[in-house]
């Protein structure tokens, strides 16, 4: 269970192979779809997928050369997609994730046939902000609840005075 990441210092021209980042997470999914984000101070922050029912992550001090050992993160989910970005007005960070800590209220897996592809257990589709590098998140809010979808793959956009979300919305149909 290593993750290896393509990286690029020049805007995409030229990319090169860092890693691995270590894990001893040893599921059927392992973790899968990272992303990152610079902190202050240089720091990288690394979080991933996993069928754990939460996010693992790792960080780098170094630039993304070496990585810690990944770890189980506060981001509680079904095996989905966390996105975090910064706001480069605020510089704060903004998290879109299907949160199941409990905050908000998750399809049952035995009601929605073990969240078959009716929505996967991927909802609801939360937004979050830190104000602290993610130590902590505030500012909670729901997007999306439907239990007959699931929502998931957000990219963000920050526009001068608003977030611009896209993501999957699937169900049934």
């Amino acid at each position: 269970g290593e993750l290896y990441l393509d990286v690029s210092d020049d805007e995409g021209r030229t990319w090169r192979i860092v890693g691995p980042v270590p894990c001893t997470l040893r599921t059927v999914m392992g973790p899968e779809e990272p992303g990152v984000v610079e902190l202050a101070g240089g720091r990288i922050w690394l979080h991933a997928r996993t069928d754990t029912g939460r996010h693992w992550q790792s960080f780098s001090e170094d630039d993304g050369e070496t990585w810690s050992l990944m770890e189980p993160s506060q981001f509680m989910a079904p095996c989905s997609p966390l996105c975090v970005r910064r706001n480069p007005k605020s510089g704060h960070l903004l998290a879109v994730w299907n949160d199941h800590s409990g905050r908000f209220p998750v399809p049952d897996k035995a009601q929605h046939n073990n969240w078959s592809s009716v929505n996967w257990g991927r909802t609801p589709l939360v937004t979050a902000i830190s104000d602290d590098e993610g130590r902590t998140w505030g500012h909670h809010r729901a997007l999306e609840s439907d239990f007959e979808h699931g929502y998931c793959y957000t990219a963000i956009h920050f526009l001068d005075d608003a977030a611009l979300l896209a993501y999957n919305a699937g169900g049934p149909e």
